[in-house]
């Protein structure tokens, strides 16, 4: 470890951005999927890139593009045409398998999710957002109001008013002993509930089946789809909700309620606002 560079680390970044290992590396260089600290040291890659996709280090395909668009422009702006970013946008819409489907792109995923709720949020006239316990959904304030983990919440002030429900972590619920049928029947009936004691004024509900710092499995196969026709169907008391296609992510208590930090443990009684329920994620 350098002493030397851990007391600048130190001095100049918030306390809160935690350092693995009593003795921090200092990662120089990697290749393929080997990494080097400074001391010359190779370690086997396990990491894989904290909250992002990773090819692999130095692969010359990938160096060889950026560095071929670096030396053309770096920077610019949806004002003006952009080829490359058309060509992007044309593949992801083609795999995407959505009919019409329309791209916008951001640097990350709290971006990304920060773009769903303000869209569903002004979409369907209402602040009230689904999500699922012991998830992550990113580090912005929006974000945060919705994640189901305490650890990565440090704040109870939100924009939302966020009520928690089953379906992405299986082996710490309540629901343990279930057979996936009857899992999902569960997840579903405490979906139900929680969608009437919203009145059907739902924004969003907000999944990511694809995970990485909650760091737990996707509901079972079907969870999702048996959520999206419960929203359809509307609330007992007859306010409809609708939902769109969209993503998931878990954390530990039923009810609902507004964000405090942590998954709340009773009911608030929710200001309706606005129908419709949008998959966000």
């Amino acid at each position: 470890m350098s002493s030397e560079l851990y007391a600048r680390t130190r001095a100049v970044l918030p306390s809160w951005l935690s350092l693995y290992y009593e003795e921090p590396i200092e990662l120089d260089h990697g290749s393929g999927r080997h990494v080097w600290d400074s001391a010359g040291t190779r370690y086997l890659d396990f990491f894989g890139g904290i909250l992002t996709t990773m090819t692999e280090h130095a692969l010359p395909a990938v160096t060889e593009a950026v560095s071929a668009q670096a030396a053309k422009i770096i920077h610019s702006s949806t004002l003006y045409l952009n080829r490359p970013m058309v060509e992007l946008c044309e593949e992801i819409a083609a795999v995407s398998g959505i009919p019409d489907a329309k791209v916008f792109l951001t640097t990350s995923g709290t971006e990304a999710n920060d773009a769903a709720l303000l869209l569903a949020s002004v979409r369907n006239g209402s602040n009230q957002v689904l999500a699922l316990r012991n998830s992550y959904h990113g580090r912005s304030f929006s974000t945060i109001g919705i994640t189901g983990n305490s650890a990565w919440s440090p704040t109870s002030l939100s924009p939302f008013q966020t009520y928690y429900v089953h379906g992405g972590q299986r082996f710490r619920s309540p629901f343990a002993g279930l057979s996936d049928a009857d899992f999902i029947a569960a997840c579903v009936a405490d979906l139900e509930d929680v969608l009437d004691q919203t009145g059907g004024s739902i924004a969003a509900l907000i999944a990511e089946p694809t995970r990485a710092s909650a760091a737990s499995p996707p509901g079972r196969t079907g969870c999702w789809a048996r959520s999206r026709r419960s929203c359809g169907r509307g609330t007992s008391s007859g306010s409809p909700t609708r939902c769109r296609p969209a993503g998931a992510a878990p954390a530990s208590i039923s009810g609902a309620g507004r964000h405090t930090g942590r998954p709340p443990t009773s009911s608030p009684s929710p200001r309706a606002s606005g129908t419709g329920c949008r998959w966000a994620g």
